[in-house]
């Protein structure tokens, strides 16, 4: 019997098997938040370099001018939504949805809030729109809908000149992949034989996505935020390192380190964790994060501190609760 051959029922406690992979390459050192501004340069430009060099090596370095296509745009109960798809790269192509107030232009908001959805996103984002919005959403089975959800966002349209988009980056939603846990496993080690891994790829999704709203008549100079949850949020948080005049991101449950449950990219412990990224961008927007674990974040409020950026700048919040807001 092939259960003989087994040499322990259980697995020992201190085995080495599951994890020996995260000790082939040294990670860098804890670091250290920086004493001032003069202090902390050096170290963020030697990041970005290697987050460009070593991480993300795998992008296209001269990617064309994103291609949006408009696929369908339709009114219901006071809301517009318009479906956009995107090209992120040759092979690969994702939807853009927005949402806004019906009767008004993309022009006329004050806001775009991009939401980088997750799988649980993607639920939520179906039950709160597929009832109305099906013929624009490409959907899976067993969607339920979410009245309640449905009449929170048309109260914020109703009150707000915002828009909200939405995403799912490859993988996920409409495009994420069926089959045995094996046959997913073999397609993330693919990404891995092209210097990249499929998170690496989400964060490319994002920053097309981005600059494809950009490119909208009227947005192109719209207070843009970015959302994100979870592993998504880790993947909102690098994309705004690499563009320009993001306004704010709110991340929630986002977590505090690549190992062992954030985000796999490639060689990027051997530089640096998520709190620095969150410090990076933090020079460059205004970070909201919301989290039951404030320690976690001390190298961000502390690096915040030596840089003397305004006290909005940096904000730790509590996590929001389903049925509440911001």
């Amino acid at each position: 019997e092939p259960q003989s051959l087994h040499v322990f029922t259980q697995l020992p406690a201190d085995q080495k098997n599951q994890v020996i992979d995260t000790t082939f390459v040294p990670a860098a050192a804890p670091a250290t938040p920086p004493a001032d501004a003069a202090a902390w340069a050096p170290q963020r430009d030697a990041w970005m370099q290697a987050l460009t060099t070593k991480v993300f090596r795998a992008w296209p370095t001269t990617a064309p001018s994103v291609t949006l296509t408009k696929e369908n745009s339709s009114a219901r109960d006071g809301i517009r939504m318009t479906a956009f798809d995107i090209e992120t790269d040759s092979a690969f192509r994702i939807r853009l949805y927005i949402a806004h107030q019906e009767g008004l232009r993309l022009e006329d908001l004050d806001l775009i809030a991009l939401n980088v959805l997750d799988g649980d996103g993607w639920t939520q984002f179906c039950e709160t729109y597929y009832s109305r919005f099906g013929k624009l959403i490409e959907t899976f089975p067993a969607i339920k809908d979410n009245p309640e959800s449905f009449k929170n966002e048309k109260s914020m349209f109703e009150n707000f000149k915002w828009g909200m988009a939405y995403v799912c980056p490859r993988g996920i939603g409409p495009t994420a992949w069926e089959g045995s846990e094996k046959a997913q496993t073999q397609r993330l080690r693919r990404f891995y034989l092209t210097g990249q891994t499929l998170q690496s790829s989400q964060v490319w999704d994002i920053r097309r996505t981005v600059q494809g709203i950009r490119q909208l008549p009227g947005l192109d100079k719209t207070k843009l935020w970015l959302t994100g949850h979870r592993d998504q949020a880790v993947n909102a948080l690098y994309a705004s390192l690499f563009e320009d005049n993001i306004a704010r991101l709110d991340l929630h449950e986002m977590p505090t380190s690549h190992a062992p449950d954030g985000p796999a990219y490639l060689n990027v412990l051997r530089y640096l964790d998520i709190p620095q990224a969150a410090a990076m961008a933090a020079e460059r927007t205004r970070v909201v994060i919301y989290t039951d674990d404030k320690p976690a974040w001390n190298y961000l409020t502390t690096t915040g501190e030596a840089l003397k950026l305004e006290p909005k700048q940096i904000q730790l919040r509590e996590v929001v609760k389903p049925g509440e807001g911001n």
